[in-house]
């Protein structure tokens, strides 16, 4: 059996990284949606991308959701990895 051995201590660093992307995903979802609805739209086509952003968005957005989630667990076993070895 292969094993992957990683440090809990790294774990944990890259669990704060991947949320801190999390972060800037969520943040540049905001900005665009702002920037769409700032400018003046026209016409038939005007509709079409509106509708499109509208369905766009909330799927950007389940990126930062799916990032936080693995953030998360990541962490979590990297804390428990940790309480493992200290116990020792």
């Amino acid at each position: 059996m292969s094993y992957i051995k990683v440090p809990y201590n790294e774990m944990i660093q890259r669990a704060g990284i991947i949320q801190q992307q999390a972060e800037l995903v969520r943040a540049e979802v905001t900005r665009l949606d702002s920037s769409v609805k700032s400018v003046e739209w026209m016409g038939q086509r005007a509709g079409r991308f509106f509708d499109m952003w509208e369905e766009s968005r909330p799927q950007m957005l389940e990126w930062a959701a799916i990032l936080e989630a693995f953030a998360t667990e990541l962490r979590q076993q990297g804390e428990r990895m940790k309480r493992v070895d200290e116990s020792f």
